[in-house]
């Protein structure tokens, strides 16, 4: 067992990660904790940690350390931090998790929906979907919003859109605009996105409140959640996007 008798700020533990190098970083509440051959060595504020609230960590794909906090994103690329909050386009700065993708792009999971970082160089198709606010009432529109980029040769693309319930009852959206909870459909199937290409709809498509079919209805967390597929190989091209939002009385 290792407390903050041996050294680590907190006994509040969120996350714990090694790196190839076999150093050891654990996220707590008061901090981040590099531990390595030399030591325990605390990450706060004071040495550029935007938050020192840390619920998640990972690595780039060039082996620098990614922070998911209470208040942004720190990168740490093994002497300095460089940090990352809303007004650097994170959807909410209430970071709950982060995770490297199958292509080397960065998935924020926040409280106000998911943001994903992609690098230069990066070739595959990317989806990104986005709410126009985080809460919403009986009598409001909620608008879901798309936005997809083909940074590499020309693709065929199957793409599913869903919106997700508090009771886990998954709608899927048709290519006639319709609903389904019964079966899950491509929203577009074999689309051709050409390279280079940046496409974003606004909105994709939106719902009055309260709303039977789909049913958003009853207060709670939804999600919208979107993932594109290689139409040739029916392979998942990256990760599902999500954009989440609450519903209150």
């Amino acid at each position: 067992h290792y407390t903050v008798d041996d050294g680590l700020p907190s006994n509040n533990i969120y996350s714990i990660n090694a790196d190839r190098d076999h150093v050891v970083w654990i996220g707590t509440d008061l901090g981040a904790v590099r531990w390595d051959a030399q030591g325990i060595t605390t990450f706060g504020r004071a040495e550029g940690l935007v938050n020192f609230v840390v619920t998640a960590i990972t690595y780039g794909p060039s082996g620098d350390v990614w922070f998911a906090t209470a208040g942004g994103v720190s990168r740490y690329d093994n002497n300095s931090f460089e940090n990352f909050t809303q007004a650097d386009g994170i959807a909410d700065n209430r970071v709950q998790d982060i995770t490297q993708g199958n292509h080397g792009d960065l998935w924020i999971a926040t409280l106000g929906g998911a943001t994903r970082i992609q690098f230069a160089g990066a070739t595959e198709p990317q989806i990104e979907i986005f709410v126009s606010k985080p809460s919403y009432h009986p009598g409001e529109t909620v608008s879901c919003s798309l936005s997809l980029s083909n940074p590499g040769q020309t693709r065929a693309l199957d793409i599913y859109i869903a919106l997700i319930a508090p009771n886990g009852a998954l709608y899927s959206l048709t290519a006639q605009g319709r609903w389904l909870n019964d079966d899950i459909v491509p929203w577009a199937q074999g689309l051709a996105i050409p390279s280079g290409a940046n496409i974003t709809m606004h909105p994709l498509v939106s719902i009055h409140l309260p709303s039977y079919y789909p049913r958003i209805a009853e207060p709670g967390t939804y999600a919208f959640a979107s993932a594109i597929f290689d139409a040739s190989t029916s392979q998942l091209i990256g990760a599902v996007a999500v954009a989440a939002f609450q519903v209150t009385e």
